[in-house]
């Protein structure tokens, strides 16, 4: 008998960039797998990936209308689908797309929780709620997470599974891959001198990002030693209004005179290439899941610097990296101005982030601990 699964986010560039690995090993093992989120232009990618999509009208927002419309489409898509299992992925389309099972009479129900959100309240009681009474398996991408849940009775332990982020492919992040030729060129091409210092950032330049922090933090760095700093990643794309930061960071460019030393790359698909040229690597997040660009960076031996709290505490230790208290602008700038005047230091701990990440973070044992679940729903969970 083949499964038919059907692959369900908010928006299509979480299963683009999170979650086709499985779909693909899904499909090499006879399931069926179809996939749906709100189109963002990456659902085209997808379709030429070989998987049928469904361009659903999700929203990050709570409006009721919204959330209706989203309902319905998916409980026709569900039942002319014949869906056996839903796999949801982020908050919106999990609620959502639970509910849609519910009513669309789908068997089963798989939440993968890229980090619990519990704020207001009101969304601890709703996601225990919906784990108690609409789903069969959550999967956690830390181990806070799943200890909470767990302790909570979410669900019973055996239904419960850290998988351990989202999982890197540490064959494409590999340092030895990119010859120090096609570094300097990208160095050129970017106008960055071969012996400056970079400071690297990857990720949505937003403000529960922390990003403002970095750039503050930079500010008073530059202004004793030579460093540039490097900001990759959407300056807008589907946020919430107060979380847009792009006036601010080019009012304190301005201000502080550092056209030059500030590189604003936006959205970019060549994220190993940029990468392999930065000499640190920062992630000053308020809130994470299990994130997914600073494993990126310890896969590609940088030396990298996040925030104490959950996920990024977990890839962190003290072995290979360096962590501060959220929102500790002075720790940041001691952090950073630490890797600066150690080089070699910085160099020794980049080496050791990397076996970290093919030790505990790698795209093979992550897809693993999901197929063995998806196996034994099927009856093949001995092959």
């Amino acid at each position: 008998m083949i499964l038919k699964i059907f692959e369900l986010s908010t928006i299509d560039i979480t299963l683009y960039k999170f979650v086709l690995p499985l779909m693909k090993k899904l499909k090499q093992n006879d399931f069926s797998v179809i996939c749906g989120a709100r189109n963002y232009g990456y659902l085209d990618k997808l379709e030429q990936e070989g998987f049928k999509t469904y361009d659903i009208a999700l929203s990050r927002s709570l409006s009721p209308i919204a959330l209706i419309k989203s309902l319905y489409q998916l409980i026709r898509i569900f039942k002319k689908e014949e869906i056996d299992i839903l796999h949801v992925h982020t908050p919106i389309a999990s609620f959502i797309g639970r509910l849609a099972a519910f009513f669309a009479k789908v068997d089963i129900k798989i939440y993968t929780v890229h980090g619990f959100i519990f704020k207001p309240k009101v969304f601890y009681y709703i996601e225990r709620f919906m784990a108690r009474a609409l789903t069969n398996y959550i999967f956690t991408v830390n181990q806070e997470d799943m200890d909470m849940a767990v302790r909570k009775k979410f669900l019973s332990a055996d239904k419960v599974i850290n998988i351990n982020s989202v999982g890197i492919n540490v064959r494409y992040f590999d340092p030895g891959l990119i010859n120090a030729t096609a570094k300097e060129q990208l160095r050129a091409g970017l106008n960055i001198k071969s012996d400056t210092p970079i400071i690297g950032y990857v990720g949505r330049i937003v403000r529960s990002k922390g990003v403002l922090d970095l750039i503050h933090a930079f500010v008073n760095i530059r202004k004793e030693m030579n460093c540039q700093l490097m900001l990759v990643g959407p300056w807008d794309f589907n946020e919430r209004p107060g979380d847009v930061i792009a006036q601010d960071i080019r009012r304190i460019i301005s201000e502080n005179r550092l056209e030059q030393d500030i590189v604003l790359l936006g959205h970019r698909e060549d994220i190993a290439d940029l990468l392999s040229i930065m000499d640190i690597f920062v992630l000053p997040s308020y809130r994470e899941g299990m994130p997914v660009s600073l494993l990126e960076a310890m896969a590609m031996e940088k030396a990298v610097i996040g925030t104490n709290i959950r996920g990024i505490k977990e890839e962190i230790t003290d072995e290979c990296g360096l962590i501060y208290q959220p929102r500790d602008i002075n720790g940041l700038q001691k952090s950073i101005e630490y890797y600066l005047k150690n080089h070699e230091e910085a160099v020794r701990m980049g080496k050791m982030a990397r076996q970290r990440v093919i030790k505990h973070f790698s795209i093979d044992r992550v897809i693993e601990k999901q197929m063995k679940v998806f196996m034994e729903l099927s009856g093949n969970g001995n092959k």
